[in-house]
């Protein structure tokens, strides 16, 4: 969810994907094939609910949950920015997954081809003009 003053804007999904490739690895811990992506499409499996909207007891179906989560955004979309930081690295503030917030809608992006993907900056505003390769005025 944005707030009034959130830096809003258009990034290239091939050059944030330089920082973030989900086809090669992802926050939860577990690479996720486009196909078991597709696989829940073809069968309708769709999970509609964030992450924390599930008790402690869901262990043990997280990769089916991200799949599903992943499905449902290749199909219904979105509207709602992802939150990317990409830290300070001039003062030493490292960031090892940029994608604070989106992960799932990110990599719906990717498997539908998009060209950018909407989403709030924060951090070094220089650092990031060079590495997404966006404009900030």
């Amino acid at each position: 969810m944005t707030s009034e003053g959130d830096l809003v804007l258009q990034v290239p999904v091939v050059r944030l994907r330089e920082l973030c490739d989900p086809t090669k690895s992802t926050p939860w811990g577990y690479r996720i094939a486009p196909k078991e992506v597709d696989k829940a499409i073809e069968e309708g499996k769709f999970q509609t609910s964030p992450w924390k909207a599930f008790p402690r007891s869901f262990t043990g179906k997280e990769r089916q949950y991200h799949i599903e989560r992943v499905a449902y955004f290749v199909v219904h979309g979105w509207l709602d920015p992802i939150d990317i930081d990409v830290g300070v690295p001039s003062l030493g503030c490292h960031v090892g997954w940029v994608i604070q917030d989106g992960n799932h809608r990110f990599y719906a992006a990717v498997i539908r081809g998009s060209k950018s993907i909407l989403a709030t900056l924060s951090g070094d505003l220089n650092y990031a003009q060079e590495v997404l390769g966006v404009q900030v005025t």
